[in-house]
């Protein structure tokens, strides 16, 4: 995860500074490339750690990959879902 997120970060920075200094000059196309370089490099992350998060997942009791599970799925613990709170 940390070399994931260096790489990431690295990335970001370079992106960031290349779309400060050519924002006002970018056209469509170039922001629609830029967008997509982003996307690339995130799906390559989540390729790196999809491997490693399984083996995690794998040791988990029954109760916690249920946790994760509706974790993944609402972006929420549980309980707050059961709870209705819906924000």
């Amino acid at each position: 995860m940390r070399e994931n997120a260096k790489d990431m970060d690295a990335l970001t920075d370079t992106l960031a500074k290349e779309r400060a200094e050519g924002t006002k000059t970018m056209n469509a196309v170039e922001h629609m490339k830029l967008h997509s370089q982003i996307t690339a490099a995130h799906s390559d992350q989540l390729e790196k750690f999809i491997p490693p998060f399984e083996a995690f997942y794998s040791s988990l009791s029954d109760e916690q990959k249920k946790t994760t599970d509706t974790i993944f799925q609402t972006g929420r613990y549980g309980s707050q879902r059961a709870r209705g709170n819906n924000r």
